[in-house]
């Protein structure tokens, strides 16, 4: 281990900008938040916690296996939203082309 404290945050985000670093640590930030729920559901003394809590935040913080698995999520969270956005923007527009296509057909009817 090295000899200073590694944080979480700082392995995961290097640029607050970027909405993939922020997104994966957010969900580090659940999986820790379901492991506290976890402890408590077991009973463990709430004195205990804060152990517990270092030692999983240590686990990720040191590894970086689990760092790249954040890393994968959050981008597989994206794709699904891009992916997503991009498919109602396409039916958004084929719909709009269609009536465009039923408005012009019907002036041209007209005359």
């Amino acid at each position: 281990m090295p000899d200073h404290k590694q944080w979480v945050f700082t392995r995961l985000v290097e640029d607050t900008d970027d909405i993939r670093q922020l997104i994966a640590y957010a969900i580090y930030k659940a999986d820790k938040d379901d492991y506290a729920k976890q402890l408590v559901r077991r009973r463990l003394p709430e004195s205990q916690l804060p152990a517990y809590l270092e030692r999983y935040h240590d686990s990720i913080a040191y590894s970086e296996r689990q760092l790249d698995h954040y890393r994968d999520k959050a981008a597989c969270i994206i794709d699904r939203l891009v992916l997503t956005v991009s498919q109602q923007v396409q039916y958004a527009c084929d719909r709009k082309i269609a009536s465009l296509k039923l408005s012009h057909e019907a002036e041209l009817d007209k005359k």
